[in-house]
């Protein structure tokens, strides 16, 4: 079990943004989440969940603050061992 963030992503007001966090082929996504540095803006998560395939965590959200927002999306990853 680890945890894979992404690169930082810079939303602008009123923008919104997707982006995915994928695990290694052979591990499967067990959660996620996003990770924000935002000051006094607020990042609204509008849909998150796997997708496309069983080893991605996919995050759409909004910056509803008046500035600048920049998020970190993650994916909980896990191996399954036979």
């Amino acid at each position: 079990f680890h945890t894979l963030f992404m690169k930082w992503i810079l939303a602008i007001h009123g923008q919104t943004r997707t982006a995915t966090a994928s695990c290694d082929p052979d591990e499967v996504v067990t959660g996620g989440g996003i990770r924000a540095v935002d000051g006094i803006n607020t990042v609204n998560p509008t849909h998150q969940g796997i997708h496309g395939s069983p080893n991605t965590f996919e995050l759409t959200y909004t910056n509803i603050g008046g500035g600048e927002a920049t998020i970190q999306v993650f994916a909980e990853c896990a191996k399954l061992v036979p």
